[in-house]
């Protein structure tokens, strides 16, 4: 006899807690800049999925609410999208939580004594810690897995790009967090690399861009890969710099998205 008391805890961790205050500010921010009743209705039902993600005790609980999130984001996409490439962009967003996220059910499958854990510090092989960061890091996102992102912050209208950059990238974080504590028993070189090689190739990016929208998410891929960097050195301090990377992040690049979201229509080019 399985209650639903089981399924949802209040937040045992600061971490969460201080994202759900961040996830306020952000729909405080839409409400502000957003006219269109349809995608302050769609924000809301995106804010209710990341709060029941970040609150979630159970890991298939946390996968759903991971997958679901991404549906208020493609129908803003592709609802409220202004160009004929929102389509494109809708096919690369599906395809790489798709490809990325799926094999985290075969570990869950694999391992079912992982039902009731809300985090992850047990033995595993590299193999299985692989496959299971992979559908947190499509939403990091990490360099190489990031192909998406700018394609989406173009297409989408700037309510979406507002949550997209400040709030649904923090899942892929948060939900880092909770397997990083199985970290303790494979390499972490290859991750050290990648991030290394994403702060790098994405700052790159960032200078040859001449959309500011797309400016703005190759920033983030840059900030997300240096978040990643301090995560992998599992420590107290590492962590709480994380937090500090993730809430300034979330902060400023909901900014930065609002501000480039108003200066559009005055000046008719990005």
């Amino acid at each position: 006899n399985v209650s639903w008391s089981g399924l949802f805890f209040i937040v045992d961790s600061s971490v969460f807690v201080l994202l759900i205050f961040m996830m306020m500010f952000i729909y405080g921010m839409v409400l502000v800049s957003e006219k269109n009743f349809s995608l302050l209705m769609l924000s809301g039902v995106l804010i209710t999925i990341c709060l029941f993600f970040f609150m979630a005790s159970n890991m298939l609980m946390l996968y759903m609410f991971f997958e679901l999130s991404m549906f208020p984001i493609l129908i803003m996409i592709l609802g409220y999208g202004s160009q004929i490439e929102k389509v494109n962009s809708s096919y690369y967003l599906l395809f790489y939580a798709a490809i990325c996220s799926f094999p985290f059910l075969f570990i869950y499958y694999k391992s079912s004594f992982m039902f009731t854990v809300c985090y992850f510090d047990f033995v595993m092989t590299w193999e299985m810690f692989f496959i299971l960061s992979l559908s947190f890091m499509m939403k990091f996102p990490v360099y190489f897995l990031h192909l998406w992102l700018p394609k989406a912050h173009v297409e989408a209208p700037t309510t979406a790009s507002m949550l997209l950059a400040g709030l649904l990238l923090k899942l892929g974080t948060a939900g880092y967090l909770r397997i990083l504590g199985s970290m303790n028993f494979v390499h972490s070189n290859f991750w050290i690399i990648v991030s290394l090689l994403g702060m790098v190739l994405a700052s790159f990016a960032c200078v040859f861009q001449s959309d500011a929208k797309s400016l703005a998410a190759y920033s983030s891929v840059t900030h997300m890969s240096f978040l990643l960097l301090s995560m992998i050195y599992i420590m107290m301090s590492s962590k709480i710099s994380g937090l500090m990377m993730m809430l300034a992040h979330g902060y400023t690049s909901t900014l930065m998205f609002y501000f480039i979201g108003e200066f559009y229509p005055t000046s008719s080019t990005r």
